[in-house]
C-alpha cells in the first residue's frame, strides 16, 4: 500500500486519481489537504492562509501516518507547499529554489538569458506602483504580466505608459486579493532572503510573433520526459 498526500485538489484531479487507484488494485491510497481556491466557502480560507502554518499542521497531522509521496497540480499554493512538506517529511521532491525559479517569471527569464539566450527576449521587472516610464528598462509597446500569477491573469500588451497605468489601476478589494494570493510566495522568498523582485512586481517582455503552445513534461533523475504539446489558443 502506498499513501499519497494530495494538496489543494482541483476538480480535474478527481478522475485521474480515481483511475490511478483502480489501476493499482487500490494499492494507492490518497489523502487530501488544502482548500479549493475557486469555490465558496472553501476559498474564504485565503483570508487567513499562512503557508508555514499550513505546512506545520500537515506534517504534524501525518507524523504517525506513513506517507510515500506528496503531490499537487495546484500552481498557486500547492507546488510550494508540497516541496516544503516533502522536505520536512524526508520525501523525494523538487527543491525550493527550483520551484521559486519556475514560479518567479523574472528569475526564469534571468536563467534563460544565461543558459539559452537564443530562446529569450528583452525583459524588465518593475513594481505595481511604478510611477514613471523611465523606471522601466524596456521600450513600449511590450507584453506585461505579473512576476507571480497563474492562468495569464493580468497579462496583456500595453502600448504606452498611460495604457500600463490603466491596466494597473485596481479597486481596493482587488489589491487586497492580489496581496493575499501572492503572500505565500513572498513569505517563502523573505525567509530565503531572496525578495528583491517579489510577487508585487510586474515583468515586461518584448513582443514577439508566433504560435503559442504549452510544452508539458517533467524532469526526473537527470532526464526530461515530455507529456505532450498543447495549442494554447
Amino acid at each position: 500500500m502506498k499513501n499519497i498526500l494530495v494538496l489543494f485538489q482541483r476538480k480535474w484531479d478527481e478522475i485521474p486519481l480515481q483511475r490511478a487507484a483502480a489501476a493499482s488494485g487500490h494499492e494507492l491510497q490518497f489523502f487530501h489537504e488544502g482548500f479549493d481556491l475557486f469555490s465558496f466557502p472553501s476559498n474564504a480560507s485565503l483570508l487567513t492562509f499562512d503557508i508555514f502554518r499550513f505546512v506545520e499542521r500537515v506534517v504534524e497531522k501525518y507524523r504517525t501516518q506513513k506517507i510515500d509521496a506528496v503531490v499537487s497540480s495546484h500552481e498557486q499554493f500547492g507546488a510550494m507547499a508540497a516541496v516544503l512538506i516533502a522536505e520536512k517529511m524526508g520525501l523525494p521532491g523538487a527543491t525550493i529554489s527550483g520551484i521559486l525559479n519556475a514560479q518567479n517569471k523574472f528569475l526564469a527569464r534571468q536563467i534563460l538569458a544565461r543558459e539559452m539566450p537564443e530562446a529569450n527576449v528583452p525583459f524588465a521587472a518593475f513594481p505595481y506602483t511604478v510611477r514613471h516610464a523611465d523606471e522601466i528598462d524596456l521600450p513600449f509597446p511590450f507584453y506585461a504580466k505579473p512576476v507571480k500569477a497563474a492562468y495569464s491573469v493580468l497579462a496583456r500588451q500595453v502600448n504606452d505608459f498611460a495604457d500600463l497605468r490603466r491596466h494597473l489601476n485596481f479597486f481596493p478589494w482587488e489589491r487586497f486579493i492580489i496581496k493575499r494570493l501572492v503572500r505565500p510566495f513572498n513569505d517563502v522568498l523573505a525567509r530565503l532572503q531572496a525578495e528583491e523582485v517579489n510577487g508585487h512586481y510586474m515583468i515586461g517582455e518584448q513582443i514577439i510573433d508566433g504560435f503559442q503552445v504549452n510544452v508539458d513534461g517533467f524532469a526526473a533523475n537527470g532526464g526530461v520526459e515530455i507529456l505532450g504539446i498543447v495549442d494554447a489558443v
